[in-house]
């Protein structure tokens, strides 16, 4: 089996990190979408938060939080061919669909 390595798309100024901050407490869990546009994160806070991710973007990072669980959301995924659709699993017992679109 042959691995794929694909080149490293450099951030603005060069950086390889980049960090994103909102949430209040621990976060849980991490998903990109299948477009690799829009990185999801679920956290004890009880949101989910969708960032949209330009790799050579300059200014504010926009991102979008989602609200509803009333504990913490501990997993999310997106939908593997919709990329705007994700769904988040909480320890309040349920699971979610959102569309990023909708807010």
């Amino acid at each position: 089996m042959e691995e794929t390595i694909t080149p490293q798309v450099p951030f603005k100024n060069n950086l390889h990190s980049r960090e994103f901050q909102g949430h209040k407490k621990k976060v849980h869990s991490v998903a990109w979408n299948c477009l690799g546009t829009k990185l999801a994160s679920g956290s004890v806070d009880q949101t989910a938060r969708i960032w949209h991710i330009e790799p050579h973007g300059h200014g504010k990072v926009k991102d979008i939080e989602l609200k509803g669980h009333t504990d913490s959301v501990d997993q999310l995924c997106w939908d593997p061919k919709h990329a705007e659709l994700i769904a988040t699993a909480s320890g309040d017992k349920t699971v979610r669909l959102w569309d990023a679109r909708s807010k």
